[in-house]
């Protein structure tokens, strides 16, 4: 939770210092046109309109603050939505048989025998998922693919991969989805650094969204696809 909550304050300050400094600059551009006809300005936004003056430029810590303090806000949220989540799940399988017709449940089924809705994916279904999700990405930010040659990772790659996370033995067992993780992180910083690059580009908010959810993606450590059959 912690470290959810770190990367999630990370992801918010980045993304609210660069909409701070996009509205700094489209208002130092309002406050030069004001400057340079007034009479020009006047006339578009109306003779009732307030002369627009010079913006003051949030101060780091504000953004940090501010940051800090909205993930708290979606943090909160999520483990509320995650709780009320767990309880519904609970019920049903408290009063449905494994097995059984869901329109006629069981009451008083112990829910510790009940089978698990979930199941963790492996290192190699968490990379394959994380390559396909960065594949979408790029083609909805209209970018090069990174994972174009993903699948083709060698098993030189895949050591390099283990001896980087030393002989921790759970490290080692996640080579191919962190290295599909730090293409995403590295995709992210792209697509943010294109979106900052292509001011007047149609693609710019596309490739900024994007750069986030990869981000995202990047840090989300445990992937899960429904059980079947709760088997």
């Amino acid at each position: 939770a912690h470290e959810e909550k770190k990367f999630l304050t990370h992801s918010l300050y980045e993304s609210a210092t660069r909409r701070a400094r996009e509205a700094i600059e489209a208002a130092r551009a309002e406050v030069a046109e004001y400057e340079t006809d007034p009479e020009s300005w006047l006339k578009r936004a109306g003779r009732n309109a307030t002369p627009p003056t010079a913006p003051r430029e949030p101060s780091d810590a504000d953004l940090r603050a501010d940051a800090r303090a909205e993930a708290s806000g979606i943090h909160a949220a999520r483990v509320q939505s995650l709780a009320v989540t767990m309880d519904k799940v609970r019920r049903v399988l408290a009063v449905q048989t494994p097995g059984s017709d869901a329109e006629k449940p069981t009451a008083g089924v112990d829910v510790s025998a009940a089978p698990s809705p979930l199941r963790l994916l492996n290192d190699e279904a968490s990379a394959a998922h994380l390559a396909a999700y960065g594949a979408r990405l790029a083609s909805a930010a209209n970018v090069e693919n990174p994972f174009a040659s993903f699948d083709a990772l060698s098993v030189d790659d895949v050591s390099a991969a283990g001896a980087e996370n030393g002989p921790d033995e759970d490290a080692g067992r996640w080579v191919r989805s962190d290295a599909a993780r730090r293409n995403l992180r590295e995709m992210a910083d792209n697509l943010w650094k294109r979106s900052m690059e292509d001011s007047g580009s149609e693609d710019r908010i596309a490739r900024l969204a994007c750069g986030d959810l990869a981000y995202l993606a990047a840090t989300t450590r445990n992937l899960f696809t429904p059980a079947a059959s709760g088997k």
